[in-house]
C-alpha cells in the first residue's frame, strides 16, 4: 500500500525465499497456476483466496493467448513474448494484478479508506496502468506525462481514458523534476495525515513500487517451465537472458528468480544510448547528470532508473547504510564512483548497450532472415545478446526479452525495414503493419485511432503543486 518507505528508500523483500521445485510436475502448471505458488512466498499477508482471485482476474480473459508470455524458437535462440496482454507491453502483466492486490490489501487493513493512485510516465507504464484500473471506479487514478516527447498515436492511447475518476494530465516543461515532486509528495506527512482523517490513502504505480516488481518474476519461472515442455533444455540447464533495461523492474526480477533457485546463466542487462547502468556495471560509476537522448526505444530513455537504489543495494551486498551513502552522495553532487571491494556482487550482471542505428539493423536483419518482426525494444535486447555472443562471453542457450508489440511503436519499426513512413496518418502505418504481421490490431490500438480527439489537460510543472492541492480539496 505504501509504496516508499517513510525515509525516502525503497521497500524490498525481508528475504529472497529459495524455492525448491520440482520440475516434472511444475513445468506442466498452467500460468496462473504457476502465479499462485510463487507469488504467496511473497504476498504473505493476502489469503489463498484472495491472492487465487486475483490471478484469475487479472490473467483470466485479459490476455489474448492462452499461454499469457509465450515463448517462441527463432533461429537457435528464444524469444519470451510479453506483449499479449490488453496495451500490448509487458507492463501490462504486472500491472493487470494491481487493482486487485490493492483492493484486497485495502480490505485487509484499511477498510475505512479509498484510493489514490498516482503515475509519472513516458509511455508504456500509463497505458497499462489506465487500462488495468478501467473498470474500477472505486481508485483515483492520476498520470502525469511529459507533452511533446509522445508519439501522437501514444497520447491517443491516453486519451481513451480521459474520464472521472481517472485524470490525464500532461507536463509541459521540466518532466524529471515533476517525478522527484510526485515522489516527494508521498512523504508529505501533513497532507498525508489530511487525506487519511478524510478516508482517502494515497500510493504510487510507479516501479518504485514493489508491486511492480515481484509478479513479473512468474514468466521467468514459466518461460524456464515452457523449454522444458518443448525439450528445448534439460532440468537444471542454465539459460541466458537478455534484457532491455530502462527502469529496471525486468532486471531485478530476473535477479529475484536467480536467486530464488531458477537456472539461469547470465542476466544481460542492455541499454540504449542511455547507458547509466552499463556504465555502472563496467565502471563502478554513475553520472546523474548527462544529456538524455531520444532514442528508437523511448521506455528505455532513462537517466535514473525507479529500481536503481534496489539494484545498487543487491550490488553492495545487501548493505543498507552503504546504499543510503551512495544515493545521498548522488543527490548532493549527482555522481558516485565505488570501490572495487564495495561490490563483489557486480558479476551478478554482464551489460551491453545498443546505439538506435544497431537497433534498426537488428529489426531489418531479423525480419529478413527469420519473418520475424521486432519492436525497437526488444531489439535492443537482441542485439545485446547478438554482441555478447560475438564476444564469445554467452555460453548457454539464449532467450531475448520481447517486451513490445510492433504495433506499439510501427513507426520506428517500419522504418527500419526501409518502408516510408513521412505523411502517413496513424490509420495508415498501422495498416501497413498489420500487413507484415498478418495478425489483427489489438482491441486497445483500434480503439485509440477510432476516439474522438480530445484535449488533455497541461500544466508546467511550476504549477504541479497548486494543481495538485486544487485536485485533493475536490475529493468527494
Amino acid at each position: 500500500m505504501n509504496s516508499i518507505a517513510p525515509d525516502g528508500g525503497l521497500y524490498v523483500p525481508e528475504h529472497i525465499p529459495h524455492f525448491e521445485v520440482d520440475w516434472e510436475t511444475f513445468s506442466q502448471l498452467s500460468y496462473q497456476e504457476m502465479a499462485e505458488k510463487i507469488l504467496a512466498l511473497f504476498f504473505d499477508d493476502f489469503s489463498s483466496e484472495q491472492l487465487s482471485d486475483a490471478i484469475n482476474s487479472a490473467y483470466r480473459e485479459r490476455f489474448n493467448h492462452y499461454q499469457i508470455t509465450p515463448v517462441r524458437k527463432v533461429s537457435d535462440y528464444y524469444i519470451l513474448e510479453l506483449f499479449h496482454g490488453p496495451t500490448v507491453a509487458y507492463k501490462d502483466i504486472s500491472m493487470a494484478i494491481l487493482p486487485y492486490l490493492f483492493e484486497a490489501a485495502r480490505a485487509n487493513i484499511m477498510p475505512d479508506k479509498q484510493l489514490i493512485l498516482m503515475l509519472s510516465s513516458t509511455g508504456e507504464s500509463g497505458k497499462a496502468a489506465l487500462e488495468a484500473f478501467r473498470e474500477f471506479d472505486n481508485f483515483r487514478v492520476l498520470l502525469f506525462y511529459p507533452k511533446d516527447i509522445m508519439s501522437s498515436l501514444q497520447e491517443k492511447q491516453l486519451k481513451v481514458h480521459q474520464t472521472y475518476p481517472k485524470k490525464v494530465v500532461s507536463i509541459i516543461n521540466n518532466f524529471r523534476e515533476t517525478v522527484g515532486t510526485l515522489e516527494h509528495i508521498l512523504l508529505d506527512q501533513p497532507l498525508t495525515q489530511r487525506l487519511e482523517e478524510q478516508h482517502w490513502h494515497y500510493s504510487s504505480l510507479n516501479a518504485i513500487n514493489i508491486g511492480r516488481v515481484i509478479p513479473q518474476i512468474v514468466y521467468y519461472y514459466y518461460a524456464y517451465a515452457q523449454l522444458i515442455r518443448q525439450n528445448e533444455i534439460t532440468i537444471g540447464e542454465l539459460v541466458d537472458f537478455s534484457i532491455p533495461t530502462g527502469n529496471g523492474t525486468n532486471l531485478l526480477s530476473a535477479y529475484y528468480s536467480r536467486r530464488m533457485g531458477l537456472p539461469m546463466g547470465e542476466l544481460i542487462c542492455v541499454n540504449n544510448e542511455n547507458n547509466d547502468l552499463y556504465q555502472l556495471f563496467t565502471t563502478g560509476e554513475f553520472e546523474l547528470n548527462r544529456p538524455t537522448y531520444h532514442t528508437l526505444s523511448p521506455s528505455l530513455d532513462v537517466r535514473l532508473p525507479r529500481n536503481f537504489e534496489r539494484i545498487l543495494y543487491y550490488l553492495l551486498n545487501e548493505d543498507a547504510e552503504h546504499t543510503k551513502h551512495h544515493m545521498d552522495e548522488l543527490k548532493q553532487t549527482g555522481r558516485f564512483k565505488l570501490d572495487p571491494e564495495d561490490y563483489s556482487n557486480i558479476d551478478d550482471f554482464i551489460a551491453t548497450c545498443i546505439t538506435n542505428a544497431e537497433t534498426k539493423a537488428q529489426i531489418r536483419q531479423t525480419f529478413e532472415n527469420h519473418i520475424y518482426l521486432l519492436d525497437p525494444h526488444s531489439a535492443v535486447a537482441m542485439a545485446g545478446m547478438r554482441k555478447l555472443r560475438r564476444e564469445g562471453r554467452l555460453t548457454h542457450k539464449q532467450m531475448v526479452i520481447a517486451t513490445s508489440s510492433p504495433y506499439k511503436f510501427p513507426y520506428a519499426t517500419l522504418d527500419a525495414l526501409n518502408i516510408p513512413v513521412d505523411g502517413k496518418t496513424d490509420r495508415q502505418i498501422l495498416e501497413l503493419t498489420e500487413n507484415i504481421l498478418q495478425y489483427d490490431l489489438p482491441d486497445s490500438i483500434l480503439e485509440s485511432i477510432n476516439t474522438v480527439d480530445s484535449h488533455l489537460y497541461s500544466i508546467t510543472h511550476q504549477k504541479l503543486k497548486p494543481f495538485l492541492e486544487e485536485w485533493f480539496n475536490k475529493l468527494d
